[in-house]
């Protein structure tokens, strides 16, 4: 295996996706304090399954996503993938892949991923996969800052895991948790069936006597069966023989009286038919009346239309007098209209001549005006040409005097530059005056940031000591924790066993589970619970009142007789046995008789008092318990029952019973099996349950005041380091700001040089500008003298347009005259064409005045026509009316006769049908009488048949196929005593539970099953326990030879490294090799140490890199990180720290987070962690070897 790739995105400061490849050999990450070097070790060590935020410096898990910067958003998840070649064949992983990626990603929201090669596992699966490799989360490949001094100041017990790992048995500590699991899980198993096999034993013998006594009962059930149906049968036959002749006189009964409903039927139809007749008749004779009235009404209305229609020809003839003379007035009218009209449009016509000549003199004068206009354009064009000349002259001048104007200024401004750079040389000159005394004086405040920082180490030193003295009261402290935790486990899970036995029923009948079943499936309704779930016992009497409650104890509570009956009815359909109901309405108490006296020694009470029930249940308890007396002891309850002959049933606590009569019952129960006690014990653990949580919360809160003191003693050791931080990054930043002012230092002499420079070539400048200004004031003079001369131009050619402007003026006047003469006229001709348009309106008018009183006329002539037309028609309708009422009058005479025949023929039909309706009576009650008496013998056979159904599921048919004895008349009256002798010796079998059967098999059958799950759990115990014993062996074996391995080389490497003296590991408890703490001996040369702690830091550091060494020597690992494990040491052991891990590179690649020189001479490979933003970390390489050889120096 060899590390080759770590991939970084969004982990803590590596914003940005970061590759680091790494090669054989030492790898070191340098980089000042703050700049993320670190977070690549914890970038390892998170990968590979680290779920400790603390052991990644953070307080919770979120902390290691990219939190952001001012510049920067943060990131919504963090990744980290590590990639390792896999195809070493002599230290190979167990995966078949050749090179192997693994990747964890964490989400703000919580969520969680693992992958190998880009596909999703689990962290166990990463475990799995690096264990006894030294590599996985809890190995020794991966030291952290101050986890060197933690191996030295840890606890002897708790630095077994390193030397685990090392061992290579960290495996078998999984598979030996695991089987530990397993083992524990089968305890509980095997008192959960314990329990269980001891409540099916108090079981099986009672059920396996109701079970016999069910089956006698079935014996004589299937005889007194065979008897009743043969006489059911019998009785069925007899009554379908007598039923015979009883329908066949029914039948006759039936068609003689359906005879006589026929003929009342026809009859009634015929008088229907006549009635229906007459009505008609009747209702046409009202119709022809009617109508004969309406035609006498419309002959009367013709004769008076008449008279109207002659008055309104007088008046029309009236109207057309009057139209035909104003017809000859407005003829009149019109004549005139005609002549004013002609005047009219002569007048216009004239002055529309008038003003054609006008026109013609205004086209004349304009065009006159046009040929001006095209003169003074022309010669304006030419005036324009000569200014625009004259601009572009006046232009080129100014832009002369500019450029002559800049050259000068260019001279001023030149002075000015010579002035400024010679100014900007002295400030240079003082700048470095004072820039080389700002450094010396860095050099004063960074030595003493250093004496601080010294300083502030010591203290922290001794805050470290007290935290760890705290944290060896808070391990003590969760040892006890986690004892207790156990425990309140444990209590919990009998607890939870129990409740489950009470929510499956066990112990409980077939019968009464389906029924409680039914009940939560709202199956049925009304149903409370069994008996036991309604009543509270003290444990101390829960004994007595169970065994006298015996089986009641599972009979059922129910609301109402119905919801019992209901209950029934539901266990009789789906066969699912017999149950006892107590409804609420029926049960009522029964208590002792008054002349019983129950107070004896150790009398207790009558059992029904020592019952805690809600009153509404009161009755069903004191029916079953105020009759029974509790005693102390059997003696006691012998004296009580004695003194009153025996009349008295008395229980004693530990479950003895005295049954009225004399009779006693009695025997050996465990206190734990019964229904009542396991809801006792239910309540005892619970009670021992809340104890316990009492006093893990004040555990806690010990550890929650421990914590607190480390909180608090933390604040001020943090506040220290900070302190620290502060004066080293004080120092630093002082640092930087020295490379600043040497940088500064190096710029303004650069500067000064190239002001020098400057003033060389402003010298140049000065002599060829004064040239310059000599040659544009030449052209500057040749310019004003030709824009004297085109001026000239300009006002000859304006002298000319005015002439010609004055006369285009005058011709433009006389032509506007003329214009204005145009105008009035046009307004003239406007008027007369209004004055024509409005005669021509008045004619038009006047001759639709004629045009109406014409129409008036035509109108009234035609209305002339139509009215005497209207007079000749309705004389027509008025003698056609009259024949219609003649014939209708004939009409309702036959009518008449009609209905006097049909009165009679009703009459004869009537008499008829009252004959029928007699004989009809006779019948119906002849077949009424038969049909009651075939009903009767019908009932009496459904009852039997029904019988059969009700009691038996048996149809009539099915019967008959049966073969039981045949039943006759001879035999039936015996056949009858027999049954009932039977239905007697039933009745005195008492109650019976017939379920008794099934339950009892079902009994015995899981109570040889659960017998048979207890017998292989125990032989599961006895393999696990088999198996723990080979794995301690094997581990035992792995582990002292690996610890004497590494003992060795621990003297070996701790003399190479400190020169000398001793150094030793030894076992606490070397009689318990897998359970023992490891004690660190050493004795530095000159040095005599009772106790690690009185180390150095440097020291202490020391010691734990030697035992790190020795481990690696013994099972190298392939990779190993070390983060700053040597920042306490000496200038002189960093050397020796690197040359050891040069030493052993060959065998494992060493990356080594470090800010020393020695560890960064020695390596391989360079890694620069800077932050070139803020916040930001960004990974620069370096090999060594390559820039050696480019240089040709060795570094």
């Amino acid at each position: 295996m060899r590390l080759k790739t770590l991939e970084l995105q969004g982990f803590k400061s590596f914003a940005d996706k970061t590759v680091l490849s790494f090669d054989r050999g030492v790898t070191a990450v340098v980089g000042p304090n703050g700049s993320g070097k670190s977070n690549i070790s914890d970038a390892m060590r998170w990968v590979l399954g680290e779920l400790s935020s603390k052991s990644i410096r953070g307080k919770k898990m979120e902390d290691v996503i990219f939190g952001g910067t001012d510049n920067r958003r943060p990131m919504g998840y963090a990744e980290v993938s590590l990639t390792i070649d896999n195809t070493d064949p002599e230290n190979r992983m167990a995966i078949d892949y050749d090179e192997v990626t693994v990747t964890r990603r964490y989400y703000r929201t919580g969520d969680s991923e693992y992958m190998i090669n880009r596909k999703p596992v689990r962290l166990k699966d990463i475990n799995e996969l690096f264990m006894n490799t030294g590599i996985g989360r809890g190995g020794y490949s991966m030291i952290g800052q101050g986890k060197a001094a933690e191996i030295i100041s840890q606890k002897s017990d708790e630095r077994r895991n390193i030397f685990e790992e090392a061992a290579g048995i960290a495996k078998y500590r999984a598979r030996k948790n695991e089987a530990e699991r397993k083992l524990s899980e089968t305890d509980d198993n095997l008192i959960r069936i314990g329990d269980i096999l001891s409540e099916l034993q108090g079981r099986v013998g009672p059920l396996e006597r109701d079970a016999a006594k069910a089956r006698r009962y079935l014996d004589l059930y299937e005889e007194k069966k065979a008897l009743d149906v043969g006489i059911c049968v019998y009785d069925i036959s007899d009554i379908k023989n007598k039923t015979g002749k009883l329908k066949a006189d029914f039948e006759i009964a039936k068609h003689e009286l359906e005879i006589a409903e026929d003929t009342l039927k026809s009859l009634e139809t015929q008088r229907d038919r006549l009635y229906d007749i007459t009505q008609a008749n009747k209702l046409r004779y009202e119709e022809l009346n009617r109508l004969i009235n309406e035609s006498n009404r419309r002959r009367f209305d013709f004769e008076a239309s008449g008279k109207v229609l002659e008055n309104d020809i007088k008046h029309l003839n009236e109207t057309i007098e009057s139209s035909s003379a104003e017809k000859e007035r407005i003829s009149k009218s019109i004549e005139a209209a005609n002549a004013l009209l002609d005047s009219s449009v002569k007048d216009t016509d004239a002055k529309k001549e008038e003003l054609l000549k006008l026109v013609e003199k205004y086209t004349k004068g304009n065009s006159l005006v046009s040929e001006y206009d095209e003169r003074i354009d022309s010669l304006g064009d030419e005036i324009d040409s000569k200014e625009m000349s004259f601009n572009e002259k006046k232009d080129e001048a100014v832009k002369a005097k500019i450029d002559l104007s800049a050259l000068e200024a260019s001279g001023r401004s030149r002075d000015e530059r010579r002035t400024m750079l010679e100014d900007e040389i002295s400030e240079i000159d003082e700048s470095l005056s004072l820039v080389t005394k700002r450094i010396e004086q860095a050099d004063k405040t960074i030595a003493s940031y250093q004496q601080n920082i010294d300083e502030a180490s010591a203290i922290q030193s001794e805050k470290d000591a007290f935290i760890n003295e705290c944290n060896e009261e808070i391990l003590k402290l969760t040892d006890k924790k986690n004892r207790l935790t156990l425990d309140i486990s444990a209590k919990k899970q009998r607890i939870d066993t129990l409740r489950r036995m009470e929510e499956l029923f066990e112990g409980y009948t077939g019968s009464v589970r389906s029924v409680m079943s039914a009940s939560d499936d709202k199956k049925l309704k009304g149903i409370i619970g069994p008996l036991s779930r309604i009543i509270e016992v003290d444990s101390k009497y829960s004994l007595a009142i169970e065994t006298s409650l015996g089986q009641a104890i599972q009979n059922i509570v129910c609301e109402t007789e119905k919801d019992a009956k209901d209950a029934i009815r539901y266990l009789k359909d789906n066969r699912k046995g017999r149950a006892t109901f107590y409804p609420l309405t029926s049960v009522k108490p029964q208590y002792l008789a008054g002349n019983i006296k129950p107070e004896a020694k150790g009398y207790i009470g009558i059992a029904s008092d020592l019952v805690r029930v809600d009153e509404r249940y009161r009755n069903i308890v004191d029916s079953l318990l105020a009759r029974t007396c509790v005693y102390e002891t059997i003696d006691d309850a012998n004296v009580a029952a004695k003194n009153n002959s025996y009349k008295l049933r008395c229980v004693t606590l530990d479950g003895q019973q005295i049954n009225a009569g004399g009779s006693f019952t009695g025997g050996s129960a465990r206190n734990d099996s019964g229904i009542l006690t396991r809801s006792n014990e239910i309540d005892n653990i619970t009670a021992e349950l809340k104890k316990a949580e009492s006093e893990l919360k004040d555990t806690e809160s010990r550890i929650s005041e421990e914590e607190k003191k480390i909180a608090d003693i933390s604040v001020s050791r943090d506040d220290i380091a900070a302190k620290n931080a502060l004066f080293a990054s004080l120092a630093g930043a002082e640092e930087t700001q020295k490379k600043i002012l040497i940088s500064q230092k190096d710029s303004d002499q650069s500067r000064k040089d190239a002001l020098l420079t400057a003033l060389a070539d402003i010298d140049k400048e000065q002599l060829n500008a004064e040239n310059s200004i000599a040659s544009e004031k030449n052209r500057i003079a040749a310019i004003e003298k030709d824009i004297e001369a085109l001026e000239a131009q300009i006002r000859a050619l304006l002298d000319q347009r005015r002439s010609l402007t004055e006369e285009q003026s005058e011709i433009s006047v006389k032509t506007n005259a003329v214009g204005i003469d145009i105008e009035r006229k046009k307004k003239d001709i406007e008027a007369g064409e209004y004055e024509i348009s409005i005669r021509r309106d008045a004619l038009d008018e006047l001759i639709s005045k004629r045009n109406i009183e014409d129409n008036k006329i035509s109108a009234a002539n035609e209305k002339l026509e139509s009215i005497a037309e209207k007079i000749s028609g309705g004389k027509e309708q008025s003698e056609k009316i009259a024949q219609e009422i003649e014939a209708m009058q004939k009409e309702i005479e036959e009518i008449n006769r009609a209905n006097i025949d049909n009165e009679a023929k009703d009459s004869k039909l009537r008499l008829e049908s009252k004959d029928i309706s007699h004989k009809h009576e006779i019948f119906l009650r002849e077949y009424t009488k038969l049909e009651a008496q075939c009903e009767a013998v019908q009932n009496e056979q459904d009852k039997l048949i029904a019988h059969l159904w009700d009691e038996y599921e048996l149809s009539y048919g099915a019967a008959l196929e049966l073969e039981y004895p045949e039943i006759t008349e001879n035999n039936r009256n015996e056949a009858n005593k027999s049954r009932n002798e039977l239905k007697n010796k039933i009745r005195a079998l008492g109650s019976v539970n017939v379920n008794a059967i099934e339950e009892y098999e079902e009994v015995k059958t899981r109570f040889d099953f659960l017998s048979t799950q207890y017998t292989d759990l125990t032989k599961s115990k006895e393999e696990l326990g088999g198996v723990i014993y080979k794995l301690e062996a094997e581990m035992r074996t792995k582990f002292i030879s690996v610890f004497d391995a590494i003992n060795t080389n621990f003297k070996d490497v701790f003399r190479e490294l400190f020169g000398g003296g001793t150094a030793e590991l030894s076992l606490s408890d070397p009689e318990n090799v897998l359970e023992s703490g490891i004690e660190i001996n050493v004795a530095p040369p000159g040095k005599i140490i009772k106790n690690l702690s009185l180390l150095s830091g440097g020291e202490q550091s020391f010691v734990a890199i030697a035992l790190f060494f020795a481990i690696l020597k013994v099972n190298p690992t392939p990779f190993c990180v070390l983060d700053e494990i040597e920042a306490a040491l000496d200038e002189v052991n960093v050397a020796r720290f690197a040359q050891y891990c040069q030493k052993y590179s060959s065998k494992t690649q060493f990356i080594v987070i470090t800010h020393r020189r020695g560890t960064m001479e020695t390596s391989d490979v360079l890694y620069g962690v800077t932050m070139y933003e803020r916040g930001i970390s960004k990974v620069l390489s370096v090999n060594v070897d390559e820039v050696e050889k480019k240089i040709g120096v060795k570094l």
